[in-house]
Formats: C-alpha cells, structure tokens, sequence
C-alpha cells in the first residue's frame, strides 16, 4: 500500500523511489504490477459493495479477506472514484499485456503506469 498511497497522494516522486527501490532488492517487475492489479481489485471491490451498503464486517465476510486489508482498502478507497478505479485497473491489465508481448520492459512499463495514474 505504500506505493499506492503515494500515487493516491500525488506524489510519484515517492512512487518512483518506491519502486525503483524494490527492483533494485530483487523484486521482480511482473510479480508488483500483479501485486498493484491485486490491490487495486480490491480497492475497486471494496468501494463497490460500500456504495451497496455493506458494513466492513460483510466485505471481509464475502471477500475473505483479512481485516486490516479491509481497513486499508476502505480509507485508501475515498482518495477514488468508481470511474478512476476502474480506469486505473484497464491500465494495468493493458500494461500486463503489453509486457506478456513483449512491447514494453517490465520495469519501463510499471514507471509509465504510475506516470498515467
């Protein structure tokens, strides 16, 4: 959450520091952006199922998720839009393609999807 958290709060420089720091310790490009597609999946679902309605209790319920996740999701959750959420996902699930493809470098792909967020 942490690099998500800089993004929410426009602070890509931070974001970039980020993510160039978990590159730099070994992480690999393909498992973050799924790690970042992951998180904001449940972002999106979280804030769905609030505008259902739902109590925290029911999502962690129907997600099974853990709670803390569920926390987090829901205050990170406000700094979004449906809409943006959304939009942000589409633009993950095309820079996955375009990395599976080959079009693009992994780590040349993350920083271009934190620039477009």
């Amino acid at each position: 959450f942490a690099m998500l958290d800089a993004i929410g709060k426009n602070r890509k420089d931070e974001a970039f520091r980020l993510l160039h720091n978990m590159i730099r310790n070994g992480e690999n490009t393909y498992r973050l952006l799924s790690t970042i597609a992951s998180q904001m999946e449940l972002l999106l679902c979280v804030k769905e199922m609030r505008q259902e309605g739902k109590s925290p209790m029911e999502i962690k319920s129907e997600l099974n998720v853990h709670e803390l996740r569920i926390k987090k999701a829901l205050a990170f959750s406000e700094k979004f839009n449906t809409i943006e959420l959304r939009t942000i996902l589409m633009n993950i699930y095309q820079v996955d393609n375009k990395i599976k493809t080959g079009l693009l470098d992994g780590e040349m792909a993350l920083e271009m999807m934190i620039a477009e967020i």
